[in-house]
């Protein structure tokens, strides 16, 4: 019996919904008879990112460059080329392409460096001296001119992404045999958590895990850009398994004395957010009058989802060059917020220092059962360590409206 075996960023400074976040920020200036400059923060955000979705492609010819206006004609032809007239009417070039275009070869070869002979030392004569009996050349005779050395590129295509930034891991409409599922849901096959080494578990939370387990969401969200690995686990286990047989076995979970098959699966997920990322600037220490903390609704949780990505403290505060370390409100002491982006449960607010980047964002609600609260639903969340304004020019008598 084959029982599966596989070898295989928040800105703002209003009381706002949980999912309506503010990324503006706004400088003024009073004069006598008008006000106004208007700033929005787009500098270079981090993290820099390639977004594949957004890549662009040759969406005026998808088939392809055409070859000539008659079908088969060189072979490969499917006559969509126009003619000189026919380009002239539409108004585009009536010149001739250049020949040649859109085509290229690429060759290797090799030769040896040397070849046994009585010149050089050890016997053997130099590529130099011997090149021009082997290899074409050019110049006139005395003066052979050879390539000596030579160096090439070739393209490379780069894997496309299954998962982007923050969104949710579906569940396999395979079997653990790698069958399409049939008469059967994924979410009645499969285990909806992913099957994590025991011990490694707390609190609900898988620690150290690529993804992140949202208990909450009863989903996976991918909180981890580059390859991730998970292990679905089958709801029902092997009848009669015995347990010590499959002890250690990577493709199989053994719990509370049962044998449960895994199915393994290699995701790659994609920098790019799933949704429009929100900003948030620092709001603590020297970046206090610049960042602005953003203000949670009564009865929201936040949970941050840290990663060795985004950490959710630093070794050591952050300080500004060329000033001295802010000084704690009311002690006297050096300021230690060691924290990065954090729910400030005391001023009811959401603040950010000592780092930037990408981190996801969990929206929670009333408690339902146990330690499980109502999912809200989820953000991205651009942290910048401060405010880089772009003048905006307005003509005076035209009406100030905030940056789009």
């Amino acid at each position: 019996m084959n029982h599966g075996r596989r070898t295989a960023t928040l800105h703002g400074a209003s009381v706002m919904k949980p999912t309506q976040f503010r990324t503006i920020a706004i400088q003024g200036t009073l004069a006598a008879l008008f006000v106004m400059l208007v700033s929005h923060a787009r500098g270079q955000a981090l993290p820099l990112e390639i977004r594949q979705l957004d890549t662009p492609v040759n969406h005026l010819s998808p088939a392809g460059k055409p070859l000539s206006n008659e079908e088969g004609n060189p072979p490969g032809s499917d006559g969509r080329l126009e003619t000189p007239a026919q380009q002239a009417e539409r108004g585009l070039t009536s010149a001739e392409p250049t020949a040649g275009q859109f085509q290229g070869f690429v060759s290797f070869g090799a030769v040896v460096r040397t070849r046994p002979g009585p010149a050089g030392a050890g016997g053997y004569t130099s590529y130099a001296v011997y090149a021009q009996e082997v290899l074409p050349h050019g110049g006139p005779p005395g003066q052979r001119i050879h390539i000596a050395r030579a160096q090439i590129g070739a393209p490379y295509i780069s894997r496309r992404v299954e998962l982007l930034f923050g969104g949710i891991v579906a569940l396999p409409e395979v079997d653990v045999d790698e069958e399409p599922l049939e008469g059967v849901l994924p979410e009645d096959y499969w285990q909806r958590e992913p099957f994590w080494p025991q011990g490694e578990v707390v609190n609900g939370e898988h620690v150290g895990a690529p993804y992140y387990w949202s208990r909450h969401a009863r989903a996976v969200f991918a909180n981890r850009p580059g390859p991730i690995e998970i292990a679905w686990r089958r709801t029902a286990s092997i009848p009669g398994a015995d347990p010590a047989a499959y002890a250690g076995d990577p493709d199989f979970a053994v719990i509370d004395g049962r044998v449960y098959p895994l199915l393994r699966r290699t995701y790659l997920v994609s920098g790019s957010p799933v949704k429009p990322p929100r900003r948030m600037y620092w709001t603590e220490g020297a970046f206090q009058n610049s960042g602005l903390p953003v203000e949670v609704p009564e009865g929201v949780t936040i949970n941050f989802v840290y990663s060795d990505l985004f950490p959710k403290t630093v070794e050591e505060a952050y300080t500004d060059p060329g000033s001295s370390p802010p000084v704690a409100p009311g002690d006297g002491g050096i300021y230690t917020e060691l924290r990065t982006v954090f729910h400030d449960a005391d001023r009811n607010s959401i603040r950010a220092f000592n780092w930037q980047g990408r981190i996801f964002l969990e929206l929670l609600g009333d408690v339902m059962e146990g330690d499980r609260r109502q999912h809200l639903g989820s953000e991205i969340i651009d942290v910048v360590r401060r405010v880089n304004p772009d003048d905006v020019t307005v003509e005076l008598g035209e009406k100030l409206t905030a940056w789009p």
